[in-house]
């Protein structure tokens, strides 16, 4: 997919907003809205990842760089008070250079990250996993659903998703201990959104990601997607993951949030 233009930018982020906002109403939380030039994810929640300081923000931003006046204009149009916590996901073509850009806006850099991209064309390799007693399947019902989250109870699969035709879901199980799992939620036409990708940490490194991620490779090709969207975690962006089960970067991000007051 070409990224020379803004509109297709726009387009990959959008699915991504949009998958993200299906979620935030799985969990009990107001839809994300379109404000213009920028996305809103309003809910209250403690920062817990690396940044400057800790602190609760009620608002999560996010925008394209290339449009850098109307998103902060449309983040200030949103804020119910100027010191307002929130938070400012910006995406351009360098992260580092997002994060000085809206320095001068009084912003600090939590980190910079990457969305990332895989376009499923051509013939897929099959899912496989190392070992032949590990079967990888469709999650079928509501104990499928609570054998994952027994697991992986800081990232929940959902009973909701069971059934919803814009959401698959594949785990892995050995004997009745789920050990990995991933999903997709349908975002744009032709664009779907990987999440929830997860391995038990005594499973890891045996090649069930690239299991579970070529599964959901094939499923999304079968329904005809153009491209498959993931922003990964801190842990597998350190180690590389994605772009080993050939992922490519779309977009530079950078995580802002507002500067202390001195």
């Amino acid at each position: 997919m070409n990224l020379d233009t803004k509109d297709v930018r726009e387009r990959i982020l959008g699915a991504w907003i949009e998958a993200a906002g299906y979620l935030c109403t799985l969990q009990g939380m107001p839809s994300v809205m379109r404000l213009g030039a920028a996305w809103l994810e309003q809910a209250a929640a403690p920062f817990r990842n690396p940044v400057p300081r800790a602190f609760e923000y009620t608002k999560m931003f996010y925008g394209l760089a290339d449009d850098r006046d109307a998103v902060l204009g449309a983040v200030a149009g949103a804020l119910d008070r100027p010191d307002e916590e929130h938070v400012l996901n910006v995406f351009g073509a360098d992260g580092e250079a997002v994060a000085c850009d809206f320095a001068d806006a009084g912003y600090e850099c939590a980190w910079t990250f990457s969305l990332f991209g895989f376009e499923p064309v051509g013939k897929l390799p099959q899912p496989r996993t190392d070992d032949p007693n590990w079967e990888l399947r469709a999650v079928r019902d509501t104990a499928d659903v609570d054998a994952i989250n027994a697991e992986s109870p800081e990232l929940p699969s959902h009973a909701e998703l069971l059934g919803d035709p814009r959401a698959y879901e594949v785990m892995v199980l050995d004997s009745e201990r789920a050990i990995a799992k991933g999903y997709f939620v349908e975002g744009l036409p032709g664009i779907v959104h990987v999440l929830g990708m997860f391995t038990v940490p005594d499973y890891r490194q045996r090649g069930l990601a690239r299991a579970v991620i070529d599964a959901l490779h094939l499923e999304a090709q079968r329904r005809g997607a153009e491209l498959c969207v993931l922003n990964p975690s801190l842990m597998a962006a350190e180690r590389g993951v994605y772009p080993a089960l050939g992922y490519r970067t779309l977009m530079y991000g950078a995580r802002l949030v507002p500067a202390k007051p001195a």
